[in-house]
């Protein structure tokens, strides 16, 4: 016999009807794995070729339950990746804020979520590849024109990430596989993220939980007491003249929290304190001058006095000579006067005296520790021979009082570069008894808030303050506003605001106030760092939804195919295929298997 000649060779084609859909039936039995072995018994010489599959149905068959003709493993590999995901799920749950150092197992968290994601993993693409296995005969139950090359794509993407690429490009290029195989190829591309997305679940923040038997102590006062001349009373008038100093001096740097860790915490306290307030009165200050100025030829002579009343019965009388620094003259003329001056006038209560009320008043502080007034001129007077008696500008006038109060502080969390816990309000005290003693020496007086005020303590708004000490202070501040020419009272003459410089001055008293009674300290709650264990819930999205994306593929793949053998990823099928190879259809010359197609 002669040779099939090349164009013959092109022209090989597969009998569609030996893969009919009448043999892709349930009852053909002849393709499945089991009947292999006795196909190959059979002597090839013997065969007859036009003999259909259906003569092998007298072949014996394995009695009872088929597991390889089922969809159990496919399913027990379903159930098993739901059930690895709920573990999963579950343990994030059971560790989700936990704190690290609690964790005593050898094994990282990690680990045990790697295991879990790589056994659901496993689990689920072993479904998904039989699903695909399957649908890939389904293709020729559907359509008999179908290239042969879909069946080769579809059965490389059962078997792993290239395959369901290539899957995923012919079907974005044009090719009609099947939703249901672009599902299986779409899902064994995305289980590739599985194990990443798993790893990044956890994370492993610090926070700040509360440090049990650590030391958190705020610095309170309602009581301002000492015997005179005792230990303690030289160590609190020592520590409120380094306040008064310290408040002109320096900025305000407030009492330090004791805490022993990293940060603490209070909460809202009120301590006995000293409050400060100014106004400016110049506009409410009188003036009244008598007098003239004078030339003369060799100097100066200035004859004018000036008396200015300021609000709260403050009275001060001034000379021009006093204040001036020098005259300018042009011939026998006085063209312009230097007045430059500054002067703090102080008024002190006296503790003796049971705190006249009506006559040192300021404002509406009834009892203030002192009150003083701040005068400042610093003009050029201009002056001729015709304006001689003419009264010079009013210098600017600025009261000011210091006086006991309650503070209120807010809420605050102390560390090392935190600022000192605020002041929320405050509010005025007043004296209401002196408490009796045969000793003036440990008497002391009796501050509450005044009967139209709302205590800012809900405990006890009633403070002792010894009058040793409230003598000394109030001796202190009066040398300090009575002295023209004293360090301080230039530090604040010459400050930009002087309410900030007296304001300064009364929270560095009220933190030495604070720091003297030892008894009254806050507690709060002291905070130590903690590592623990976060679960960032969103990266579970993608295993879970693979997961159930994967058990809905494998229950539409059984219902889709529910009539078709199950072969899966079988090849035995393909290999119990007839071939024709006629001269005119010989398969030896196909160059591609784009080119061989189901007629």
């Amino acid at each position: 016999m002669s040779s099939p000649s090349d164009d013959e060779r092109h022209q090989t084609t597969i009998d569609p009807s030996r893969l009919s859909s009448d043999h892709l039936s349930p009852s053909t039995a002849v393709v499945h794995p089991e009947t292999a072995s006795m196909v190959a018994e059979e002597d090839p010489a013997q065969r007859d070729p036009t003999r259909s599959f259906k003569s092998l149905k007298s072949k014996p068959h394995r009695c009872g339950f088929d597991l390889g003709n089922s969809w159990t493993w496919e399913i027990g590999s379903a159930g098993l990746s739901v059930v690895g995901i709920a573990l999963l799920i579950g343990f994030l749950i059971s560790i989700h804020g936990k704190p690290y150092v609690n964790w005593q197992y050898t094994a990282s968290p990690n680990t045990i979520i790697s295991i879990i994601a790589a056994i659901t993993k496993a689990a689920l693409l072993n479904a998904v590849s039989a699903c695909l296995g399957q649908l890939k005969w389904r293709v020729y139950d559907r359509s008999s024109s179908a290239p042969l090359e879909y069946m080769q794509t579809i059965d490389e993407a059962s078997r792993g990430l290239w395959g369901a690429l290539k899957v995923l490009s012919r079907v974005a290029s044009g090719s009609k596989m099947g939703i249901l195989t672009f599902s299986g190829a779409s899902l064994t591309f995305l289980a590739v993220a599985v194990d990443p997305f798993a790893q990044q679940i956890l994370s492993f923040p610090s926070r700040q939980v509360q440090a049990l038997n650590e030391t958190a102590l705020i610095q309170s006062a309602c009581n301002y007491t000492a015997d005179y001349l005792g230990a303690d009373y030289m160590r609190i008038s020592d520590q409120q003249t380094r306040a008064i100093n310290s408040g002109l001096s320096l900025p305000d740097t407030g009492l330090q929290a004791q805490c022993t860790m990293e940060k603490c915490s209070y909460p809202t306290f009120v301590s006995l304190g000293i409050c400060s307030k100014c106004e400016d009165v110049t506009e409410r200050t009188t003036q009244k001058c008598v007098g003239t100025v004078l030339p003369n030829a060799n100097r100066t002579v200035i004859d004018m006095n000036c008396t200015y009343t300021a609000p709260y019965e403050y009275s001060v009388t001034l000379s021009l000579n006093d204040i001036s620094d020098g005259a300018i003259f042009d011939g026998k003329i006085l063209k312009e006067l230097g007045a430059h001056f500054w002067a703090i006038y102080s008024r002190i209560p006296s503790p003796m005296a049971d705190f006249e009320k009506e006559r040192y008043k300021i404002f509406d502080i009834e009892t203030p520790i002192v009150s003083f007034i701040s005068i400042i001129q610093q003009e050029m007077i201009p002056y001729t021979s015709q304006n001689t008696t003419a009264w010079p500008p009013k210098p600017s006038f600025t009261e000011c009082v210091m006086y006991w109060c309650e503070k209120e502080y807010a809420p605050s969390n102390f560390s090392a570069t935190s600022d000192p816990t605020p002041v929320s309000r405050a509010q005025k005290l007043q004296i209401v008894i002196q408490d009796e003693d045969s000793n003036w020496m440990k008497n002391t007086f009796k501050f509450v808030p005044p009967p139209d005020l709302t205590p800012l303590s809900n405990k006890s708004s009633t403070y002792h303050i010894s009058q040793s000490l409230s003598m000394d202070l109030v001796s202190q501040l009066g040398y300090l506003f009575n002295d023209t020419k004293s360090f301080s009272a230039y530090h604040m003459m010459v400050a930009n605001n002087l309410t900030d410089v007296v304001k300064s001055l009364s929270t560095s008293l009220t933190d030495a106030i604070r720091s003297a009674d030892v008894s009254s300290r806050i507690s709060g709650k002291a905070f130590r760092a903690e590592t623990y264990i976060h679960v960032r819930w969103p990266w579970i999205i993608l295993p879970l939804f693979v997961v159930l994306a994967s058990t809905i593929l494998l229950l539409a793949t059984t219902v889709s195919t529910r009539n078709t053998v199950l072969w899966k990823n079988s090849l035995l099928p393909l290999l119990r295929s007839y071939l024709d190879v006629e001269p005119e259809d010989n398969s030896i010359a196909l160059r591609s298997v784009d080119e061989v197609t189901w007629n």
